[in-house]
């Protein structure tokens, strides 16, 4: 057998035995609108994601292969009360997701002795300014909502302790506290469908490689609903109802992929002229064993050491977060070591004894808003610190905000085991667009060292997106059947991959 016979079989073989390959599954189930995603997480554990209340997240952990159903028996390591999240509107504050308008104020009344009729009331102090009453809380309390100078730019002023009159005679209220009005999102569909083509059914146990929840909802106008409430006196109001004026869109896809991996793809549209909106995307919830393990440590890369607050912080080299953290601060631009290259990830790893469970928050690199070639021209801040921990990524703005503007992104949101590759302080996968997305970030010197990767993933052809110089890349052109090769220089470096 000639040479060139023989690298012809080899070739042939190597190319059916990686068709052979399966790809790793994940087991689904929904109840209704409430979907079940169980995949693989340790060697001896499996996740199962729960989504609920549209977008809310719970994750637990279960012995490896048990029933979807018993999930609720497994530890629960997170539950998200509020991981829908809102976006930042211009004069109004957080509206969308789980958030209605915040300018609403419950109004305390001991024994007021409002009925319904009452509803759509004006309360006014002492220079006109008009405060809507929207809704009887209970005997005591009612929800009252300013007025608007102008629909999407609406000058709402605040109530705190003024005094209040309803048609010149003083209200006598014990105390005014901040709440919301809601719901506050109008959702127009949720649909689900396997590897994104065939609908899921009902309270079916389905073996698959991915499965997209598909939303589409309005954050309705809160300016339209204090004026129609106040325009139709005496009625309990239907506060989402479908002819309401959207100020915008969110249509997104949630594709639940393997290794407890979540891709958002969503787009935005402006409904109604607005000055401004700060997109988040995706938040986490600081809570159950995340909150209460000894051991916090986030890692961001790509920031200058930075001293906020008088505290000095170098996130690119972990930092350990204190059991209370008091922080207030917006990363920008001059915090960025390069300014048209802000964070693209944010990751937290906790533990008591040892690193046990990761988390990781980011956008796509090449896709979308947040790719590299748009130099973050929409992205001025790109996370929020607050001392409840709970992790805010900011990652475009849209300014003008005018009918019919858009603005697409691909997120992700990805749990990954910390001891999967000792070596790594972060090492996760999944498919955004058509490429499997490949993240390893570490904190040591390594030499030739070699990175898993899933068997389906060999004979892929590698495209670096980033990295920094203290790494090298030994594997070229494609993923060999063991992964790739690489070393690190060094105490630091990063590297990102696409593979076609």
């Amino acid at each position: 057998m000639n040479t060139q016979l023989a690298f012809l079989l080899a070739s042939f073989f190597l190319t059916a035995a990686l068709s052979a390959v399966k790809a790793e599954q994940i087991t689904v189930y929904r109840d209704g609108n409430t979907l079940l995603v169980q995949s693989a997480f340790t060697q001896s554990q499996d996740m199962v994601l729960k989504y609920d209340r549209i977008a809310n997240e719970a994750a637990f952990l279960v012995p490896k292969q048990s029933a979807i159903q018993d999930y609720a028996k497994g530890t629960l390591i997170h539950r998200g009360g509020d991981d829908y999240p809102a976006s930042a509107v211009t004069g109004y504050g957080y509206l969308g997701g789980n958030h209605g308008s915040s300018s609403a104020r419950k109004l305390e009344i001991p024994d007021h002795g409002m009925t319904q009729k009452d509803i759509g009331a004006k309360l006014t102090d002492a220079s006109g300014f008009a405060w809507v009453i929207v809704a009887m809380m209970d005997k005591d309390n009612v929800m009252i909502h300013p007025e608007s100078k102008k629909a999407g730019f609406p000058q709402f002023k605040h109530h705190k302790d003024e005094p209040l009159f309803r048609e010149g005679k003083p209200v006598l209220f014990k105390s005014s506290t901040m709440t919301q009005l809601i719901p506050g999102s109008r959702v127009n569909s949720i649909e689900f469908f396997v590897d994104g083509k065939a609908p899921l059914p009902d309270k079916t146990v389905v073996s698959c490689g991915a499965v997209d929840m598909v939303i589409d909802v309005d954050a309705i106008l809160p300016d339209a609903v204090v004026e129609r409430i106040a325009n139709e006196p005496g009625k309990t109001p239907d506060l989402v109802a479908k002819d309401l004026p959207a100020m915008f869109n969110l249509h997104a896809v949630y594709s639940f992929q393997p290794s407890a991996a979540c891709v958002i793809s969503a787009k935005y549209t402006i409904k109604h002229a607005i000055a401004g909106l700060t997109l988040h995307g995706l938040t986490f919830g600081w809570n159950s064993l995340f909150e209460s393990a000894k051991n916090q440590e986030f890692y961001i890369p790509k920031l200058k050491p930075l001293t906020i607050e008088g505290v000095p912080y170098n996130f690119s080299e972990i930092y350990r977060m204190p059991e209370v953290w008091k922080i207030n601060h917006t990363l920008s631009r001059s915090d960025c070591l390069n300014p048209e290259d802000p964070p693209d990830r944010f990751i937290r790893i906790v533990g008591n004894e040892r690193r046990e469970y990761g988390i990781a928050l980011g956008c796509s690199l090449f896709a979308g808003a947040t790719a590299k070639e748009n130099k973050a021209v929409d992205r001025p801040n790109s996370y929020f610190f607050w001392n409840t921990k709970k992790m805010y990524p900011l990652f475009a703005t849209i300014v003008p905000a005018e009918p019919g503007t858009t603005k697409e992104m691909i997120l992700y949101r990805q749990y990954f085991d910390p001891n999967r590759e000792p070596a790594a302080t972060s090492l996760y996968y999944h498919k955004q667009k058509t490429s499997q997305v490949v993240y390893f970030d570490c904190h040591q010197p390594l030499q030739n060292k070699t990175i898993s990767l899933p068997k389906e993933f060999s004979g892929k052809t590698i495209s670096v997106i980033e990295k920094t110089p203290s790494v090298t890349l030994h594997t070229s052109e494609t993923v060999s059947v063991d992964g790739v090769r690489l070393s690190v220089e060094g105490n630091y470096g990063y590297i990102v991959l696409k593979l076609d």
